[in-house]
Parts: structure tokens; C-alpha cells; sequence
């Protein structure tokens, strides 16, 4: 019978092992990441509801959210690359910010402030 317990403990170690061995293993080849950011106005206030678009420079694939309540938004699983984010929402003139680069299991973290002026009025950073 106490051969059999420490059999079973024995097992449980090396289970725990294995799992924990193969989870650090997948998280090492991942093969894309996260763009993130916040959006607000010039005095830092949060902008919610802003439209926030992501495009990879080099195949001109574009993808679109919506900033949050609290004025955030997440791209994820973004394939490393270089981008160009636009934000745009009403009330503000449009910002564009060139030269994001993604790497690979990297978050790239863009912020973005916008001006208080008309739809059609932009401002690359």
C-alpha cells in the first residue's frame, strides 16, 4: 500500500513536469504578438469609441477596432512586421503614426493623442 502512494506521487510529479515543459515550449514559438495602446486628447482625457486602424505596410492588410470606455484598444496576435496605426473619431482630426514595428512575442504598445479639430483635418506623428 505504501508502495503504491509513493508510485502515485511519483506520477503526479512527472505529469506536472511534462505539462509545465510542453506550456514553456508553445509560449516559445509563438509567431506573432500584440499591439496595444490608449487613446485620449490632448489634456489625457480617454477617448471611447474612437476607430483605431492597423495596417501592415508591406501587404496593405488592414484590420479595425474600436477604442473602450476607458479609451484602450488591443490588437492581437498581430504578425511581426512594420505598421501604421490611424485613429479617427468625431470631433478630432485624424492621427496616423508610421514606423510601428512588431516583433515577435513582443507587445508593441502605441499611444495615441488626438486634436480637437474637424473630420477631415489629419496629423501624421
Amino acid at each position: 500500500m505504501r508502495c503504491l502512494g509513493v508510485f502515485l506521487r511519483v506520477a503526479m510529479i512527472l505529469t506536472f513536469v511534462v505539462m509545465s515543459t510542453a506550456v514553456a515550449l508553445s509560449a516559445q514559438t509563438a509567431s506573432s504578438s500584440t499591439v496595444t495602446g490608449i487613446v485620449s486628447d490632448k489634456t489625457g482625457a480617454t477617448v471611447p469609441d474612437a476607430r483605431v486602424d492597423l495596417e501592415d505596410v508591406d501587404t496593405k492588410s488592414k484590420t479595425s477596432v474600436t477604442t473602450g470606455s476607458d479609451g484602450s484598444y488591443t490588437f492581437p496576435s498581430v504578425r511581426p512586421g512594420n505598421y501604421t496605426i490611424t485613429v479617427s473619431s468625431k470631433g478630432f482630426r485624424q492621427s496616423v503614426v508610421t514606423g510601428v514595428r512588431v516583433a515577435v512575442g513582443k507587445s508593441a504598445l502605441v499611444n495615441v493623442s488626438l486634436e480637437i479639430g474637424g473630420g477631415t483635418e489629419m496629423v501624421e506623428v
